[in-house]
């Protein structure tokens, strides 16, 4: 889970999401609303139990070709995540979140950011790992604070020399039991870059009792999204999210120990089953807006930066809730 999403995921739970109340154990085989997917932080510490959240995910985006240099490439990410929410006093909670997302880039005749093959690099780990606590104030303000660790390396690369940091801190105002907004901050290094400072605004919007609108909402990686609960079980999700991952390349290569850059825009429309009050599966299509490779070498130095086309996307996912 990215910086962004941590954020957007940590404030949403300090006024709302912190635990399944135990009126939730006997639905147990029941089919599961968005609602019931965000108790309250309001149940006392003690009425509340630790919650664990296990998700895999992957996704392809297909070939797309350069806007001005020659060549294409495609990428493809498969990945997994582990949340554990542990209830913390009356009103709080601490939670734990480690990640991993393994790339595969596939570049044909991209000979701007390679000459000798058009192949810059191909794969590539991330792994992150965050720890957040949430508090809820009073009825209306709550506050999240976080840090977190990143290691992300191309194949080949040392993974301590991918290695950033951060910080994260934001609150929220609920202005009513169906509508809240939320402001914070991620203070971030980079890979031979100054420090990043991102500010974040969050929303959680129940527009009525099938349509919504909030920050992560909680299918893929989307940090913003209006969601439609078609049925119980059945939700859909028109969403976006930046998306962005920095790394380490290899010592050999166009750029021996430099950094590779990759980002992009994901528009998608999500369709999300729950199979029981616990299991759910989804599934997306969608289209890659603002993709951009970047190539730096060992001292941050641009060397290279290609801007490509939009390119067509689909994904798939499972989450276990226990």
């Amino acid at each position: 889970m990215t910086p962004a999403r941590l954020l957007a995921a940590a404030l949403l739970a300090s006024p709302a999401v912190a635990s399944q109340p135990p009126a939730a154990e006997s639905a147990a085989h029941q089919p599961v609303t968005q609602e019931e997917r965000a108790p309250s932080l309001s149940t006392p510490g003690r009425e509340r139990k630790t919650q664990a959240v296990v998700s895999f995910n992957a996704d392809h985006s297909f070939a797309t070709d350069f806007e001005e240099g020659p060549g294409e490439f495609a990428a493809t990410r498969a990945g997994g995540s582990i949340r554990v929410a542990i209830p913390a006093y009356e009103k709080a909670q601490v939670a734990f979140d480690v990640g991993y997302d393994r790339w595969e880039f596939d570049f044909k005749d991209a000979v701007t950011l390679d000459a000798a093959d058009g192949e810059p690099w191909s794969g590539v780990n991330d792994v992150n790992a965050t720890t957040t606590f949430a508090n809820r104030i009073d009825d209306k303000w709550s506050y999240v604070a976080g840090a977190f660790v990143r290691s992300a390396f191309a194949d080949g690369a040392d993974a301590g020399d991918g290695f950033t940091f951060g910080g994260i801190l934001g609150v929220t105002y609920a202005f009513s039991d169906r509508f809240s907004l939320g402001g914070g901050l991620i203070a971030s290094s980079m890979i031979e870059e100054d420090w990043r400072i991102l500010p974040i605004v969050t929303i959680d919007w129940k527009i009525n009792d099938k349509l919504s609108l909030r920050t992560n909402p909680g299918v893929g990686r989307r940090i913003l999204g209006l969601s439609y609960q078609a049925t119980d079980d059945l939700r859909l999700t028109l969403g976006t999210g930046s998306e962005r991952v920095e790394f380490r390349l290899e010592d050999d290569g166009p750029s021996p120990k430099g950094v590779g850059r990759f980002s992009r825009l994901p528009v998608a429309f999500d369709v999300t089953y729950d199979l029981s009050h616990s299991l759910s599966l989804n599934g997306y299509v969608g289209y890659l807006f603002s993709q951009e490779i970047v190539l730096d070498d060992e001292g941050g130095e641009r060397i290279r930066r290609e801007d490509a086309d939009p390119a067509f996307g689909i994904g798939a996912g499972v989450s276990w809730r226990f």
